[in-house]
């Protein structure tokens, strides 16, 4: 059995990409989403225990299905409402506002890819899909960062 790589590596070529760069632009496509499933796996484990967290933690799922996606289409994007949703939603909950603005700035990003995908370069490996590992590592990271003031204990 093949691995993926080499399966690309001239033999099946990457929809869209020549043969010679399937294996470059395969490897930059993994090396560029490669953080993603164990920043998941971190967040799941550090913060399931929170209900508050939940959406979240959902969010953060869909991200992680549709960035391991190298050929991530317009219509995947309807599985990015849910984490676009709770963005929105839960934006007070944010413990830093750079990572909300971050999580804002690759949302429009992906839009804009996504529809130059479709009108300008209709095939080949689309960069979408490390956009959203951004997305996902800013919400991570936000849902690991300490809120600055701890909630005061409740009176007996």
């Amino acid at each position: 059995m093949q691995t993926f790589l080499e399966a690309n590596d001239g033999g099946v070529p990457v929809r869209g990409v020549p043969a010679p760069l399937a294996r470059p632009a395969s490897g930059a496509w993994l090396a560029s989403v490669a953080l993603v499933p164990g920043a998941t796996a971190l967040v799941w484990w550090r913060r399931a225990g929170s209900e508050a967290a939940i959406p979240r933690l959902f969010g953060v799922t869909a991200l992680l299905a549709v960035s391991a996606n190298m050929h991530v289409d317009f219509y995947d994007g309807l599985q990015l409402l849910v984490p676009g949703v709770v963005s929105w939603v839960l934006r007070d909950e944010y413990a830093s506002r750079w990572h909300h603005w971050l999580i804002g700035v690759c949302i429009l990003l992906v839009f804009l890819v996504g529809y130059a995908h479709i009108f300008f370069v209709p095939e080949g490996i689309s960069w979408a899909g490390p956009l959203i590992g951004i997305w996902l590592l800013g919400e991570a990271a936000d849902l690991l960062v300490r809120p600055r003031y701890a909630p005061a204990p409740a009176a007996r």
